[in-house]
Parts: C-alpha cells; structure tokens; sequence
C-alpha cells in the first residue's frame, strides 16, 4: 500500500517524517481534509493569521500530489466592523 505524507504549514512547516499508508490518492486527499479540519477545528484561531493554513499530501519521494488550503478573508465592508458588534447573518 502506498505511503502519503500530510505535511502542515501555518507560517512554520511542521513536516509529516512517518507518513500514512493509505490505498490510493483519493484516499489521502480525503484525509488530508480530515486532518485540516480537525486541526482548524482545534484551534480556529489560526485561520486569522495573514499566512494560509496549508495541508500538503505527498508521496514517499517527496512529490507534492494535493493541497488543502484554509484562508479567511476579511471583506471590505467587515473593515469597518472592527471594534464594534458584527452581526450575524440573521442579522441580530
């Protein structure tokens, strides 16, 4: 069964060194997601920073195969929300 790496950027990368063996591409892209998501889940926190949260799947020659990126962006009217109450989108 093939090995695939989930390597983690949020400004420092924190390299995968022991790798998942999964039994195809889909099947890592599919965990790099869960990875992401749970990671982001545990610390929202870092989808505000100006670096994108990055999941890189790669194969055990060190070949990039996926991404998954997480990146909040701030919209332009949001920018003068700051320091007062944003409504929600129900608008209480």
């Amino acid at each position: 069964m093939p090995r695939y790496f989930f390597h983690r950027t949020d400004g420092d990368f924190d390299p995968d060194r022991e790798g998942t063996e999964l039994p195809n591409l889909n099947a890592a892209r599919l965990e790099a997601i869960r990875y992401a998501a749970e990671t982001v889940k545990d610390s929202p926190d870092q989808i505000w920073s100006s670096t994108p949260f990055r999941i890189e799947v790669s194969d055990d020659t060190g070949m990039l195969l996926s991404t998954v990126i997480i990146l909040e962006i701030e919209a332009p009217a949001a920018r003068g929300l700051r320091g007062s109450q944003v409504p929600d989108f129900a608008g209480r």
